[in-house]
This record gives structure tokens, sequence and C-alpha cells, in this order.
């Protein structure tokens, strides 16, 4: 799981057991990107909140824009890729569809 590509849906959670964590995609806090079908000046951002935790601790948030940061908590470096799917001008996006395309590396 460490250095892969993971999908992870809206509400759901991943648990390690071998590194003792759990990641969780708890809300999309904004989705301001251009739909695909359109043409802006500006791109936008997708931003979401996630929560973490290790060995059964109190999570911790994260809130992170897709692409643009990376966050560090303990030995392990979490980098929010991307948020799915892109948006359409003529679809409304419901958050129990958003799916966040997250890598976590030990640092």
């Amino acid at each position: 799981m460490l250095n892969d590509t993971i999908l992870l849906a809206y509400g759901n959670c991943l648990k390690d057991s071998e590194s003792q964590f759990e990641i969780c995609l708890d809300t999309v806090l904004s989705d301001s990107r251009c739909p695909i079908d359109v043409n802006c000046v500006w791109a936008g951002e997708g931003k979401a909140r996630f929560k973490y935790s290790i060995n059964n601790n109190p999570p911790i948030t994260i809130d992170l824009r897709a692409g643009v940061a990376d966050s560090l908590i303990n030995e392990y470096k979490f980098s929010f890729v991307d948020l799915l799917p892109y948006p359409l001008h003529d679809k409304q996006i419901k958050p129990e569809d958003y799916i966040a395309k997250i890598v976590i590396k030990r640092k």
C-alpha cells in the first residue's frame, strides 16, 4: 500500500495493519475545478479533508488541495494527487460520488 496510488471513496477508510494507521476521506471541502467541457481562465481546485490515525489514537484532520500540497505526519508523507470525477458544466457531483487519489510514502 505504501508508495502505491490509492483510490479512496468518499466516507471510506483505508487501514494498513502493517503500519498501524488508518486514513479516511472525510469531506470534500470545495470543488471549484473548471468543468472539462468548458474553457476557463482559472483551473480551480479541489480541496478535501482527511482523517488520519495511528495505533488507534484519536484522529488528526488534514485539509489538502488536490495536486498542490503534501502533508507530513509522523513518518508518513500524504499526497492528494487528484479528486475524481472531474466536473461537467451541467452535472452536479454528489458527495458520495467523490473519490480521492492519494499516495502515502514513508519519509
